[in-house]
């Protein structure tokens, strides 16, 4: 026997663990899936909260823009940016 067979064993019996939480994580997203295909309205307040957040997300990266407002010109257009003091230059 060598020195290592101790140390695949401890290998091998932390990927066995990790196998049996996989199988165990899969068996509880197909009972999810299973519930929600039963009764569609339990989904409801996830759906509701993920919509929230993303309005959030998108407004808050509509903010964090030059201007605030989302709109403006795109990269390689020219103009400038007051509020930044950056002039963009078109280059062809």
């Amino acid at each position: 026997m060598t020195e290592e067979q101790p140390e695949a064993r401890e290998v091998l019996a932390h990927l066995q663990k990790a196998a049996l939480e996989l199988v165990a994580a899969a068996r509880s997203t197909l009972d999810l899936f299973e519930a929600a295909l039963r009764e569609p309205d339990i989904l409801d307040p996830l759906i509701s909260t993920a919509a929230d957040v993303l309005r959030t997300a998108a407004d808050l990266g509509r903010r964090a823009r030059p201007g605030g407002t989302g709109g403006g010109q795109r990269k390689g257009e020219g103009g400038s940016d007051a509020s930044s003091g950056v002039q963009r230059i078109t280059v062809s």
